[in-house]
């Protein structure tokens, strides 16, 4: 068996919660490394980037319309259109800009993705 699964398997085991979701990040690895992943029946993968995720993952997922696909690094306005049409999930929203923005594209697109509101606390003290 391959590695990486028999690594999905030791953390899988675990978890006593079969409403956890396990996400792999497979940014900088090429889709073949991920693919035993795949074919074990894996479906939620993490990507920090929007360029890297097109590239790798556009012809699975329209293989594969179980993989869930969660954008995990920092997302600008500019590719929030792409984001869109690849991501089901979104990490990383952390202003109104981005957020309007997603909203935007998610009418015009017809889809609803799930956002994650990411918050920066910082004290008072810290900010001077």
């Amino acid at each position: 068996m391959n590695i990486i699964v028999d690594r999905f398997n030791k953390i899988k085991s675990n978890i006593n919660n079969n409403t956890v979701n396990i996400i792999a990040v497979s940014k900088t690895f090429p889709i073949e490394h991920i693919m035993p992943l795949i074919n074990a029946g894996h479906d939620h993968f993490g990507e920090n980037k929007v360029q890297e995720a097109e590239s790798k993952w556009l012809e699975e997922k329209n293989k594969n319309k179980n993989i869930k696909l969660h954008m995990v690094g920092k997302l600008q306005s500019n590719k929030a259109k792409k984001a869109i049409e690849l991501f089901d999930y979104v990490h990383s929203l952390d202003n109104q800009k981005l957020a309007e923005t997603l909203s935007k594209f998610e009418e015009i697109k017809k889809k609803n993705i799930k956002n994650l509101i990411k918050l920066i606390i910082t004290s008072k003290k810290q900010k001077q």
